[in-house]
């Protein structure tokens, strides 16, 4: 029994994986962010539900009643654009874990590591990019701001000497 274990130990066990998309960082990612939007849907949702009620139990000639009249459609619309998001997010991530699948084997019968660890680091690099701020100000510190004097004008121009 003592051999057998030790054996066991030695070789290891070279079962492959009945769902390899659960051992896959990329997936596991894109499915936590799907679940937040899930959650971001249903929150909208539940916004927009509060603002129609409010809206119903306002007096006809109120002037709020009006300008929750434009809010209840743009919540409306935002809700909307949520749920796209939402269902795309889902996609990808249905995507994914077939994806995922076919590379397990492929790297199983190739004998190579799964999940391989430069996708990943593409995938979180892609991410740090996506959730960047767009705006140069953000992103570029002003001279005055940071301190730093004016730089000083470039020097004219020479001559050519021949």
């Amino acid at each position: 029994m003592l051999a057998f274990s030790a054996g066991i130990l030695v070789t290891g066990c070279d079962r492959p994986l009945s769902e390899p998309e659960l051992h896959d960082p990329v997936y596991l990612d894109m499915q936590r962010g799907a679940k937040e939007w899930e959650k971001a849907e249903a929150e909208a949702a539940k916004k927009l539900q509060e603002m129609k009620t409010e809206y119903d139990s306002l007096d006809t000639k109120n002037a709020f009643r009006y300008r929750l009249k434009s809010d209840i459609q743009l919540q409306e619309n935002l809700v909307l654009q949520i749920k796209q998001k939402s269902e795309h997010e889902k996609l990808l991530v249905k995507k994914r874990a077939k994806e995922s699948a076919a590379n397990y084997w492929k790297a199983r019968e190739a004998k190579l590591p799964w999940p391989d660890p430069a996708e990943y680091e593409g995938f979180k690099a892609a991410q740090r990019l996506r959730a960047s701020s767009r705006n140069w100000d953000d992103r570029v510190p002003k001279l005055k701001q940071s301190g730093m004097p004016n730089p000083p004008p470039p020097p004219p121009p020479q001559p050519p000497k021949n």
